[in-house]
């Protein structure tokens, strides 16, 4: 997807923004286990789809980290698992999960928004790097 295509979903009559990224810098842990090392494909101020090597239960909480590549600090989020299927990427990553951020913090979620306006406006970042 092009960043001239971000997104809007209508949910609960609200509009969501979100975009095709690709940050390989995440992680999630579930249930205090060890953390699952991850890539999120999908980013929004409400969530992210991430891919990774094994599967969770839908509405699971979560403890996520994600790096932006803002050279800021990890977002670090409580989240719920929405969904999780088999991946459609041709990457390694069996899993596909999408991930509701759970409280994310006011400074969290500016910094997501600007880098996805970031990437809005200068197309970098997006599609997996080759």
């Amino acid at each position: 997807m092009e960043l001239s295509h971000i997104e809007t979903q209508n949910e609960n009559k609200r509009e969501v923004a979100r975009a095709q990224v690709w940050i390989q810098e995440a992680s999630i842990e579930a249930n205090g286990s060890r953390s699952l090392p991850g890539e999120v494909c999908d980013l929004s101020r409400k969530g992210a789809a991430i891919l990774l090597s094994q599967s969770l239960k839908s509405q699971t909480q979560v403890k996520g980290i994600l790096n932006l590549p803002d050279n800021g600090w990890p977002v670090y989020c409580n989240a719920t698992v929405v969904w999780c299927r088999a991946s459609q990427e041709e990457n390694g990553w069996p899993v596909a999960a999408g991930i509701e951020f759970i409280g994310l913090s006011l400074d969290d979620e500016a910094r997501i928004l600007t880098y996805l306006q970031r990437l809005g406006s200068s197309r970098q970042g997006l599609g997996r790097p080759h």
